[in-house]
C-alpha cells in the first residue's frame, strides 16, 4: 500500500479508538500477516520469473479457478474505488478533523468537523 494510504488508516484508527494502543496492533497484526507472506514467498520461489494469483491459482489448481479468482478481485477493486471516496468523505475527514480540533483546540477544525 501507498504511504498515503497508510497514514490515513492510522488516522482512522486514531478517530476511532481514541485510547487504542496503535503500536501494539500493528505488531500483532504483522506477526500474523507472517504466515501469508510466507506462503507467497514459498510460491515465488517455486515458480520463479512469474508472479502474482492467477499464475499461481491456475498452475496448482486449475486455469478456470485462477480466471474466476482474479475476476473477483477486479470486481472488488472496482467496488473499492467508488467506496473508498465515499467513506473517506463521510466518516474519516470528519474524524480526522475532530481529533486536531482535540489536540490543537482550534475551533476552526471543529466547524470543519461537524
Amino acid at each position: 500500500m501507498g504511504i498515503l494510504v497508510n497514514i490515513f488508516w492510522v488516522y482512522y484508527a486514531s478517530a476511532l479508538y481514541p485510547n487504542a494502543d496503535l503500536p501494539s496492533t500493528v505488531f500483532i497484526g504483522m506477526v500474523l500477516n507472517l504466515f501469508i507472506a510466507y506462503v507467497y514467498w514459498m510460491l515465488a520461489s517455486a515458480m520463479p520469473r512469474t508472479g502474482g494469483d492467477y499464475v499461481y491459482v491456475s498452475r496448482i489448481f486449475h486455469p478456470a479457478l485462477g480466471f474466476m479468482e482474479n475476476l473477483m478481485f477486479v470486481v472488488i477493486m472496482i467496488s473499492w474505488a467508488g467506496l473508498f471516496p465515499q467513506l473517506i468523505a463521510s466518516q474519516a475527514l470528519q474524524m480526522i478533523f475532530a481529533n486536531v480540533y482535540m489536540v490543537t483546540n482550534n475551533s476552526y477544525y471543529l466547524s470543519i468537523a461537524q
